[in-house]
């Protein structure tokens, strides 16, 4: 072999090797940057946040359904959402549970305190449709136990589904901005 040829051979696998070394580091890269956040995720904070936040979507997504089996009506007491035959006229004993009883019971959950109030009520309600504990409006509201070890902010939620969001040190209400 010439030295033209074996200096060619030598450009070509240095070249090469280059490339393979740059990938590399982009895999470390990659991987310190994944485990960055796995850790970040694994805040107790932030899961206790997650976790508080899925149960306001799950409190707006249940009163939207029973509004639908209840004459128009949202519940004022979060054990009917669990019970639904007990509240709702005509409603099957076997049937399907719109809200689960831990969370009904608004026991303090994920380092996070729960509070729901029953908002106005109807008039008139028509006791063959419609449960005798019915309202037009609520709230509901999540606040971290210890804010700041147990969780960043507080939720709130109302009949609209918009939930509002607070990292000061106090319970979220309507007048806080809706979160994203």
């Amino acid at each position: 072999m010439d030295s033209a040829t074996a200096d060619q051979e030598r450009q070509g696998k240095g070249g090469c090797g280059r490339i393979v070394g740059g990938f590399l580091l982009a895999v470390i890269l990659c991987f310190v940057a994944m485990v960055a956040v796995l850790r970040w995720l694994k805040r107790p904070q932030i899961v206790n946040e997650v976790r508080a936040l899925s149960d306001v979507r799950t409190i707006i997504s249940a009163q939207t359904a029973w509004q639908s089996a209840n004459g128009g009506y949202y519940e004022g007491e979060l054990s009917c959402l669990a019970s639904p035959a007990r509240c709702l006229p005509d409603y099957p004993r076997d049937g399907p549970m719109f809200l689960a009883a831990p969370l009904a019971s608004q026991a303090p959950k994920d380092g996070y305190v729960r509070a729901f109030v029953a908002g106005s009520r109807p008039k008139k309600i028509d006791p063959r449709v419609s449960s005798r504990s019915s309202v037009e409006t609520w709230t509901y509201m999540a606040r971290p136990v210890a804010p700041g070890k147990t969780g960043y902010r507080s939720f709130f939620a109302d009949q609209t589904g918009v939930i509002r969001a607070t990292s000061e040190d106090r319970a979220a209400n309507v007048s806080d901005p809706p979160i994203e």
